[in-house]
C-alpha cells in the first residue's frame, strides 16, 4: 500500500515542478460564477497536485473498505460451511455406529494393525487465539 502512494507523491511533485519551472506564465481562469485574471501556473499545478492526492486517498479508502467487506463476507460463509461440516460429521458418526455396539479394542482378533488411524485426520475447531489471529488484517 505504501508503494502506490510513493509513486503518487512523486507524480504530484512532478506536476508542481512543471508549474515551478513555468511560474512566470500567468493564465486567466473563467468560471461560471466569475473570472480570475493573472493566476500563476505554479498555483494551478499546486491545485492539480492536491486534487490528485485527495482523489487517490479517497479511492484507496473505498477500495480498502470494499476489500474488508468482501473478506468479512467470506469469513461468514466459511463459518457457515464449517458448522454444516460439523453437523454432517456428527450425524455421520452417530448413524454409522449401530446402537449397543462397542468398538473393538486395538489388537483384538479380526482387526488389522495396519488400519489407518482416522482420528489424526479429524478437523478440530480453531481455538479463540487462532480465530483472533485470523481476523487481524495485515498491513500492506
Amino acid at each position: 500500500m505504501r508503494k502506490p502512494f510513493i509513486v503518487l507523491f512523486i507524480a504530484a511533485l512532478l506536476v508542481v515542478g512543471a508549474g515551478a519551472v513555468n511560474y512566470t506564465v500567468s493564465v486567466d481562469l473563467s468560471y461560471f460564477f466569475g473570472e480570475v485574471r493573472g493566476v500563476s501556473l505554479l498555483w494551478c499545478s499546486v491545485g492539480v497536485a492536491a486534487f490528485m492526492v485527495v482523489v487517490a486517498f479517497i479511492t484507496a479508502f473505498s477500495a480498502r473498505r470494499a476489500a474488508l467487506r468482501a473478506q468479512h463476507g467470506l469469513e461468514l460463509e466459511l463459518e457457515k460451511t464449517y458448522r454444516r461440516l460439523r453437523e454432517l460429521e456428527a450425524s455421520s458418526s452417530t448413524s454409522s455406529e449401530p446402537a449397543g455396539s462397542a468398538a473393538a479394542p486395538a489388537g483384538a482378533p479380526g482387526t488389522s494393525p495396519s488400519a489407518p488411524d482416522e482420528s489424526r485426520h479429524a478437523i478440530t475447531p480453531p481455538t479463540p487465539e487462532e480465530e483472533a489471529a485470523a481476523r487481524v488484517v495485515p498491513k500492506a
